[in-house]
């Protein structure tokens, strides 16, 4: 009992706080934008930057959109949920915002019937099984149970695995299927006429415009966000050194957008900041392997491309994943070059496994959101649509740009080192355990 006084007591703060934002959000979204991919199918989508639309006042589900709560107020309500003692971390503020489809809904979830949601996934990572572990913990909280399912790159299996789950009476999905398949999962999904989310990909038309609500990360601010780390920080390791001795990398598979789009991010950095160098930036694609997203693939790729150029004395790799910066932090080490090279990655998963093993070597940082608190919003989201509360038009009207069908809600992230990575983790523990029920 003193538990839910407690919950209620710290709600009625939040939800107060809406009641007296102002006109503005400082926060529109645009910044770096959280990533907890170790595979393919759990990356964001190659267009950059997401600028909240001007009017806010559009109808969402019959009721209109309330005022946006500025930075200030956001970091208040969280403090006011949370505790004084949490650090601000941006993807805890992102959390925040309207009163429709977000984890502070002003809804007793507790008051309906259980709703049943299905997670379809084309594959299974260590980043969707993650989300699935947290989607599993808030089920109590958020009145609903949750049932996975993977496709294993089948489309024709996905389809069924839709078809079947409908008529079993499920109420919404949450789906992250194989962005080349976009469009029929959609036709599919509107036939069946259950409310869904996309997840960690968004999909676009040819004009970059979104056509179903999604979450996920802003891949081009990720590539900037971890180049700029690099640069920020290889002084610190190196000193002040010749940079036409160093070589720069972006470890990327080529066949995918998003990785594609992170690497770029960092090209555009290095030959921005440093154009006279611009040749010493190469893609290493692990395409060439026979298993192309794999640590192994990057292990090999890294091994032949940097022994292939001994002209460089210092290496920056910008990896678009976790487990490329792992087989190339691996490829480095038998190389015997830890000490002239400065990794940074999108993806927290396989780094985080390393410090806890004593990690001390080149793979420095990540830019990544924990994958449990990237289920938030998500299940947040479905929920909007599951009660009617807004269709697939009007969820996080907000986040819509011009010319969108739907929105993107962009989780943000921030950059996690050895330093904080205990800090980050205590603090997204004190966000999973208020939500565990």
């Amino acid at each position: 009992m003193k538990k839910i006084i407690c919950l209620l007591l710290a709600l009625l703060m939040v939800f107060s706080l809406f009641a007296c934002g102002s006109g503005s959000d400082t926060d529109d979204g645009s910044g770096t934008a959280g990533d907890t991919s170790t595979s393919a199918d759990n990356s964001g989508d190659a267009v950059a930057g997401t600028d909240n639309v001007a009017d806010a006042g559009t109808e969402a589900g019959g009721d209109t959109v309330p005022t946006l709560m500025t930075a200030e107020e956001k970091e208040a309500a969280v403090k006011a949920m949370f505790g004084e003692g949490i650090d601000m971390y941006p993807e805890f503020l992102s959390l925040f915002g309207g009163d429709i489809g977000y984890i502070s809904d002003d809804v007793d979830h507790s008051a309906r019937d259980t709703y049943k949601v299905a997670f379809v996934g084309s594959s299974s990572s260590a980043a969707s099984k993650n989300i699935t572990n947290g989607l599993r913990n808030y089920q109590t909280y958020f009145n609903y149970t949750l049932e996975e399912s993977y496709s294993d790159g089948d489309v024709d299996k996905y389809i069924t695995l839709l078809e079947t789950y409908a008529l079993n009476g499920i109420d919404g999905f949450l789906l992250n299927p194989d962005n080349n398949v976009f469009p029929r999962i959609k036709e599919v999904c509107d036939e069946l006429e259950i409310p869904y989310v996309f997840i960690l990909t968004p999909y676009k038309d040819e004009n970059g415009y979104v056509q179903v609500p999604s979450v996920g990360e802003n891949d081009y601010t990720d590539g900037v966000t971890v180049f700029n780390w690099l640069l920020d920080n290889y002084k610190a390791k190196w000193g002040d050194v010749d940079l036409s001795k160093v070589g720069v990398i972006g470890l990327y598979w080529s066949t995918n957008i998003p990785m594609t789009t992170r690497v770029k991010a960092a090209e555009d950095i290095w030959k921005e900041q440093y154009p006279e160098y611009a040749d010493n930036f190469f893609y290493v694609d692990t395409a060439a392997q026979s298993n192309g997203v794999s640590q192994e693939a990057a292990y090999n790729e890294i091994s032949a491309f940097v022994s292939a150029h001994p002209e460089y004395d210092y290496w920056l790799i910008s990896s678009a994943a976790g487990l490329f910066a792992n087989g190339a932090s691996r490829a480095i080490e038998g190389l015997n070059l830890d000490a002239n090279t400065l990794i940074c990655s999108v993806g927290i998963e396989e780094l985080i496994n390393q410090w806890n093993a004593g990690y001390e070597g080149c793979w420095g940082g990540c830019v990544a959101i924990d994958s449990e608190i990237y289920g938030l919003p998500m299940i947040a989201g479905l929920i909007a649509l599951m009660d009617g509360r807004a269709t697939q038009e009007t969820l996080w009207q907000e986040h819509k740009n011009e010319g969108d069908i739907a929105a993107y809600y962009i989780v943000e992230a921030t950059v996690i080192t050895r330093d904080a990575y205990l800090d980050y983790a205590d603090d997204c523990g004190v966000i999973k355990a208020y939500f565990a029920g």
